[in-house]
């Protein structure tokens, strides 16, 4: 073989490598950005879920706990006796008008939930359906009138989303945001807007009923605070979000034993101790 022939077949063998390490480098520099570009979008996702998880559950949490700490203040601690009982007559108004706009609140952030579904397909699916449960088993409690015939609050799944939506609004520049109507806004439509106030006549007068509850009357609101007690510790797992003495009100309250049955909890709650934390009423 010539020295030229052999030259060549070396250089041609060179170029061939070259050529492969180069695709080699490029096909590696390519498989690194796109590995860093999925890394970045994974994080993207999670800052933005995150984000959407936060603007829903923050509140959400937040008027569970207001509502929840009512309905035991109702229950356990005689809240609707003593206000409703008070000779002050705006005591007794705040009892009733309170009581109405964190029952509404509530509905209200249900309902920008359901207006705002994309939260409930972001992060653990598992988790997103078991927030749909929680929030469907209160719903269910409301609306139930074979287990609660007698009890106060009963409202229908249509009557629900009604409340709800009387207290929402959308957000100045963002179309798809909505947010709940503040407690000042609430009691000005409620003194001055009759379309707005008949669809709390009717809860209105069964809170005056609260003050000598018959039997059965609070038992659909111990249920709804049981079920409440669960979601807190959906939303709040650690306690991070809300007090520690709120979280005494987890613990279930049983309904009592006139209707023929227990609820499914097997904890009671008893008469709280005058100097503990627990018997201080929330307002």
């Amino acid at each position: 073989m010539s020295v030229s022939i052999l030259i060549a077949l070396i250089s041609g063998l060179v170029a061939v490598i070259g050529v492969a390490l180069s695709s080699y480098a490029t096909v590696r520099s390519i498989r690194t950005q796109n590995e860093l570009e999925l890394r970045r979008h994974r994080l993207d996702k999670s800052e933005a879920a995150e984000q959407i998880t936060s603007k829903y559950r923050d509140p959400l949490l937040r008027c569970v706990i207001d509502l929840q700490g009512r309905i035991y203040s109702i229950v356990k601690l005689d809240f609707m006796q003593r206000h409703l009982g008070s000779s002050d007559s705006e005591q007794v108004q705040y009892a009733k008008t309170s009581t109405l706009f964190r029952l509404a609140e509530y509905f209200g952030w249900i309902e920008i939930l359901r207006i705002g579904i994309q939260f409930l397909d972001l992060g653990d699916q598992a988790r997103s359906r078991q927030l749909t449960a929680l929030s469907h088993e209160v719903g269910l409690a409301f609306a139930n009138t074979q287990e609660f015939p007698t009890s106060a609050f009963r409202l229908f799944r249509d009557e629900q989303r009604a409340l709800g939506e009387l207290v929402i609004e959308s957000l100045q520049g963002d179309p798809r945001g909505y947010h709940c109507i503040g407690y000042t806004e609430f009691v000005r439509r409620l003194e001055n807007d009759a379309a707005f106030s008949r669809w709390f006549t009717r809860l209105a007068n069964e809170i005056d009923s609260m003050s000598n509850p018959s039997a059965g009357y609070l038992d659909r609101l111990v249920k709804i605070h049981n079920i409440f007690g669960a979601l807190l510790e959906f939303l709040d797992p650690d306690g991070i979000r809300y007090p520690t003495f709120e979280r005494s009100r987890v613990i279930n309250i049983a309904i009592p034993q006139q209707r023929g049955h227990l609820n499914d909890s097997s904890r009671h709650i008893g008469t709280p101790d005058p100097t503990s934390q627990e018997s201080k009423d929330p307002g």
